[in-house]
């Protein structure tokens, strides 16, 4: 009796953790950070925009639910809340000079991120494309490079409110 205890016990922990790993591989970005260790994004930056700083001269470009999206003149996209110029996402897709804090540009390799901001990240999929991401927890930020063939196609830098 005690036997058949053990295992069913053995098989809802088991049922647990698949279902938990199914909900972190579909599940929000945010079920990603709990379980990975914090990188300090102190200063972080992509090109001169920095979280939390006011949108500045830019084109408003969608207007969402709960965001409102802008493009600048040098090809970073912006998102501030409604009702906010506040900076909440910057995200850049195109090469152009633009970086991180510590130098990581659209088409690098994957190994330089690593090598830059260490090996502390969680791994994700959005849109058929990997994405590695640093979280910091005391700022709650998050810097993602969602990658295309193992180099950065696109830099992500959000508040980690964001959805």
């Amino acid at each position: 009796m005690a036997g058949r205890r053990l295992a069913a016990l053995l098989l809802a922990v088991c049922l647990l953790a698949a279902g938990y790993g199914l909900y972190l591989l579909g599940g929000p970005r945010q079920a990603h950070f709990v379980w990975t260790a914090g990188t300090s994004l102190k200063g972080e930056r992509i090109g001169p925009y920095h979280l939390r700083e006011e949108v500045g001269e830019a084109t408003p470009k969608g207007n969402y639910e709960e965001y409102q999206y802008y493009a600048t003149d040098d090809g970073a996209e912006l998102a501030a809340g409604k009702g906010s110029r506040s900076i909440v996402r910057i995200q850049l897709n195109a090469p152009g000079g633009m970086t991180t804090k510590k130098g990581i540009a659209v088409g690098d390799a994957k190994e330089k991120v690593i090598k830059l901001y260490g090996s502390s990240f969680y791994n994700r999929t959005e849109q058929g494309m990997a994405i590695m991401g640093y979280v910091d927890h005391e700022r709650r930020e998050t810097l993602e490079f969602w990658l295309r063939e193992e180099r950065v196609a696109m830099l992500r830098l959000d508040d980690s409110t964001m959805e």
